[in-house]
């Protein structure tokens, strides 16, 4: 983020990552909307923004492994770890766009830090309250199938908040 600001005082410059970030975010707004479509005619498998085969396998391998492994918190922790390598194809989109966002505001910039833990205090809610439903006994094939219920929304939601995020930094450059 440092970096982003310092590129201030490289008006050209600034403006090019700032137009590139804004281009990254209305493409991925575009192809969110584009799976939400696919997702709607039931052609899941068809979707871009989805983990490539080879790493959504070694994600499902890791978790297969750690549920037959009872070695604790420290290997809970390691297999998450590695989950979360494999699959920072996915969750490192939202991260450019965001810290763009950040930086073009200088309201925000001032607290980029706080901005940034409460990103991904946001970002966790989720998996958190999966790891809360499972400890109280929901099983995973429920959870499965409400995920299933619900990815088309997910889906047009990420689609509107890519499409915002490009929509505030094209009308800040």
């Amino acid at each position: 983020m440092t970096f982003l600001h310092q590129l201030t005082a490289f008006p050209l410059v600034s403006r090019g990552v700032y137009l590139f970030i804004a281009f990254f975010a209305l493409s991925l707004g575009i192809i969110s909307l584009y799976d939400y479509i696919l997702s709607r005619r039931g052609q899941v498998t068809k979707w871009k923004l989805q983990l490539p085969a080879g790493l959504k396998k070694k994600t499902h391998e890791v978790i297969r492994d750690q549920a037959r492994f009872k070695g604790g918190l420290l290997a809970t922790f390691g297999g998450g770890f590695i989950i979360a390598v494999c699959t920072v194809i996915c969750t490192g989109q939202v991260y450019l766009p965001t810290i763009g966002f950040v930086m073009s505001i200088p309201e925000l910039r001032k607290n980029a830090i706080f901005n940034l833990v409460l990103y991904n205090i946001m970002y966790i809610i989720p998996p958190v309250g999966v790891f809360i439903l499972a400890f109280f006994g929901v099983t995973s094939e429920k959870l499965a199938a409400v995920t299933k219920k619900h990815t088309g929304t997910v889906k047009l939601l990420t689609a509107i908040l890519f499409l915002a995020l490009a929509g505030i930094l094209f009308f800040l450059q």
